[in-house]
């Protein structure tokens, strides 16, 4: 939901070269791709809604909006990498249960996610001593295994 909302922004952005007000600007509001965007995320949060406790998609749904807007421009992705690789190790029930906990772990960043934090740190001095952009290093044993039991 973050990503398909940052990118929904920012192509609002690209269309009307101002802030977005979706509901306002006529070059926005019947934009077939943002339209197209929004289906998607409809599609999958009653997918979540079906498979979630009624508690736990409503954590998922506000960690997952909470500051809508770009939120995603300096993110370090090898966190996600990292919690990518722990919830495909888990079992199809344990993830099921923990989804809404991941959701916020994964969109929580700054003083309430001193794990992100150490990660972030991390990335950022590898890549100032390699000279290269933090994007372009991934972290060891984030590889996911191909034979997931959905």
């Amino acid at each position: 939901m973050m990503a398909t909302n940052d990118l929904i922004t920012l192509y609002s952005r690209k269309l009307t070269k101002a802030k977005v007000m979706f509901c306002e600007d006529k070059a926005l509001i019947w934009n077939r791709t943002i339209a197209t965007v929004r289906g998607l995320q409809a599609e999958t949060a009653e997918c979540l809604r079906g498979l979630l406790s009624k508690q736990g998609f409503s954590r998922l749904m506000n960690a997952a909006l909470r500051g809508y807007g770009t939120q995603l421009d300096d993110y370090i992705r090898q966190y996600l990498d990292l919690m990518n690789a722990r919830f495909a190790a888990m079992s199809k029930n344990e993830r099921l249960k923990k989804l809404p906990q991941i959701v916020k772990l994964m969109t929580t960043t700054g003083v309430d996610n001193e794990e992100y934090n150490d990660i972030r740190n991390s990335v950022l001095k590898a890549a100032e001593k390699h000279g290269c952009h933090h994007s372009d290093l991934s972290l060891s044993g984030t590889d996911i295994d191909d034979d997931i039991a959905w």
